[in-house]
């Protein structure tokens, strides 16, 4: 037990970094678009905006991949009830569809950004911003530990909406560099979407 506490202090220590980086960037500015709302980090788009959002996704799917984590721990601790019973095993099963959902939606953004061209970039531009949004969407279970874990995902997926919000249609020129960053984000999606398959399963 004492391991797995320690175990615990250290993930949620990581996230709350993630969460205070994420965090201490948000100004009082909020953008409808018709799915939920989320807050701009930026005034305007920089050169340096692909690298920030870059980064972002990045910490996106370490985040993910700590709540996948996360969420098995507490399963085996037996935080949400004792191991093996169906409410601890109805709780590890609803965290992961909730991580599941978020991650497909990712997924989903990514695939579009890829196909961006200069003639589709409006419409797939607001339907990029609508995915990421949904992504970002339902990241609570009413578990403490695992919603600290779950709120610092939602916090970097509003900043990468933030990023994405920026971007004007000149920027599909550089496509060229977007596209290996995506792909890389899109195998570390997969991955974490077989690792919560598999989480599932498990617990069943």
């Amino acid at each position: 037990m004492l391991r797995l506490k320690r175990t615990l202090a250290g993930a949620l220590a990581s996230m709350v970094l993630i969460f205070s980086f994420a965090t201490t960037r948000l100004v009082p500015l909020a953008v409808g678009i018709g799915v939920t709302e989320v807050t701009l980090t930026q005034t305007a788009c920089g050169p340096d905006s692909l690298e920030k959002l870059n980064t972002t996704l990045n910490q996106t799917a370490h985040a993910l991949e700590a709540a996948v984590d996360t969420n098995g721990r507490l399963y085996e601790g037996g935080i949400y009830g004792l191991k093996g019973s169906p409410d601890a095993i109805k709780t590890r099963q609803r965290v992961a569809t909730v991580i599941h959902t978020s991650n497909e939606y990712l997924i989903q953004a990514l695939d579009i950004t890829k196909g961006l061209t200069k003639a589709t970039f409006e419409g797939s531009k607001l339907a990029i911003l609508e995915k990421l949004s949904l992504a970002a969407q339902g990241l609570r279970i009413g578990q403490p530990t695992m919603d600290l874990v779950l709120q610092s995902v939602a916090a970097l997926i509003n900043q990468a909406v933030a990023l994405a919000q920026l971007f004007k249609a000149s920027d599909v020129n550089h496509m060229d560099r977007i596209i290996p960053m995506l792909d890389k984000h899109l195998k570390t999606f997969g991955r974490i979407r077989s690792l919560d398959t598999g989480m599932e399963a498990y617990a069943e």
